[in-house]
């Protein structure tokens, strides 16, 4: 199957890998609008080695429609709830990516049932919601908004 590569990096370092990459079905395509790459792929591979809280590509592929594919760093398994809207792997082992892979690769109605949870969480996960509540997290923190009450 084919492999696009999204985003920019150190030159040298891009370089490299495309020279790696050279004679393979592997796409370099620079930094790209989140609506122009996201439809062009069936899965997102998030190979965090450092244990980020919560990476924004991993959701933002999600409410897409591209399946993460998510180390078990950091917040990763959570934002695909624990293998409720993506696959997890270990950067560890490389036999657990090429499941992931293979997985997405065969079980078409597996992917189908990712997508349905990601349009189920969309509201939670969507650009504004994010940017909404990370902003009235600070507001509660500065005293500004009370905590809701439950």
């Amino acid at each position: 199957f084919p492999v696009t590569i999204g985003g920019v990096g150190e030159q040298s370092y891009v370089a490299k890998l495309k020279g790696i990459a050279s004679g393979l079905p592997i796409h370099f395509v620079g930094m790209q609008a989140p609506s122009d790459f996201y439809p062009t792929i069936d899965a997102l591979i998030v190979p965090s080695l450092w244990h980020d809280p919560a990476p924004r590509v991993a959701f933002e592929a999600g409410i897409h429609g591209a399946v993460p594919i998510v180390s078990n760093r950091g917040g990763l398994p959570e934002l695909v709830a624990f293998g409720k809207r993506g696959l997890i792997f270990n950067p560890d082992e490389e036999t657990t990516l090429h499941d992931a892979l293979n997985f997405i690769n065969n079980e078409r109605l597996a992917v189908e049932q990712f997508r349905t949870e990601w349009d189920l969480a969309r509201s939670v996960f969507a650009p504004d919601a994010v940017a909404r509540e990370t902003l009235n997290v600070y507001k509660r923190a500065m005293g500004i908004l009370r905590p809701e009450v439950s």
